[in-house]
């Protein structure tokens, strides 16, 4: 009789498993930003709504700032009552902030599916206090990751990325919102940062056009970030004409 040769043992599962590749969607930085700049150039209002996004939140930057340098030279009740002063602007400024960065996330992303958005529809609304809530946990756990030696709290960042857009887009809660970013952006991560990091140079070039570069710059950023959420999330983008 032959000895029965005995069935291999099965694997154990590993502790860890890789994240799955992106789907080829076609995705490149380089076509992002092309996109960004097709956007800018057919069709030019998208410029306007930059301004109409960002200016409320510059000027109240500028109300702080004023209020600052004031309380270098104020003592006593004079000194609390500016204290008290920056952080309402502080607070107000944050609660423009979301709403105007919440607008304008919609405003890029339906320009990304070929429409014709105007000006008026950052004035429409939207899921504000899902959008306010979303951001405050996301700021939360990015600053807790960068206290923690930097690196976690960039991920965190990279993989929240998505969820101001799945708010809005997708009409998720802020935890669904968080949790469903975490998701898809599984092996998205490092082509966010690339794009990121070529973003950051973008602006700059808009600092160096006498910073009034800076409003073409971040429609080209709004629209590459779009695009790339489209092809995130699994569909094709319309490219301007």
């Amino acid at each position: 009789m032959h000895d029965e040769i005995p069935d291999d043992e099965p694997e154990e599962p590993l502790p860890y498993a890789p994240p799955p590749l992106p789907p080829d969607t076609g995705w490149t930085i380089t076509g992002a930003l092309e996109f960004g700049w097709t956007t800018l150039t057919s069709n030019p209002i998208v410029i306007v709504a930059v301004i109409v996004g960002t200016v409320p939140g510059v000027l109240l930057g500028g109300v702080r700032g004023v209020l600052v340098s004031l309380t270098e030279r104020a003592r006593g009740a004079e000194a609390a009552l500016l204290g008290a002063g920056i952080g309402f602007v502080g607070l107000l400024e944050l609660v423009v902030g979301v709403y105007f960065a919440m607008v304008l996330t919609r405003y890029f992303i339906d320009t990304a599916r070929g429409r014709s958005p105007d000006v008026g529809s950052l004035f429409t609304g939207g899921p504000y206090l899902s959008a306010f809530a979303a951001s405050l946990i996301q700021m939360v756990a990015v600053l807790l990751g960068i206290c923690a030696l930097v690196v976690p709290g960039v991920i965190l960042a990279l993989g929240l990325s998505q969820t101001q857009a799945l708010v809005v887009d997708g009409r998720l809660g802020p935890w669904d919102a968080i949790k469903r970013s975490w998701e898809i952006t599984q092996g998205w991560k490092l082509r966010i940062l690339g794009l990121w990091l070529v973003s950051i140079l973008v602006a700059l070039v808009g600092v160096m056009a006498c910073v009034v570069g800076l409003v073409p710059a971040a429609a080209i950023i709004y629209a590459a970030n779009a695009y790339t959420y489209l092809h995130i999330v699994g569909e094709r983008p319309v490219r301007q004409r």
